[in-house]
């Protein structure tokens, strides 16, 4: 039960990131994290790149990690690659 409840969380935060994402983006990148022993890329919308670098991270790391304790962690983990454009 904990950790479908945990699992909920991270999808309902990664479902506002996109959407919140989405209405003012001008800026596309695309942020690539290693976590969990594997590299996990997400592509993001944002107004600027610091902002599109923080959604990417937050974004691949929900989709890296199975618990919000690593998700943390990730979070805190400098992504290994960050391409824009836009």
């Amino acid at each position: 039960m904990k950790a479908a409840l945990t699992i909920l969380a991270v999808l309902a935060f990664v479902g506002v990131l996109w959407w919140s994402s989405r209405s003012e983006a001008e800026l596309s990148c695309e942020v690539c994290i290693g976590a969990g022993g594997r590299t996990t890329c997400a592509t993001v919308r944002a107004p600027d790149r610091d902002s599109a670098i923080r959604q990417g991270v937050a974004t691949a790391c929900g989709i890296a990690t199975g618990r919000m304790d690593e998700e943390l962690a990730c979070q805190r983990t400098a992504p290994s690659s960050v391409t824009c454009d836009g």
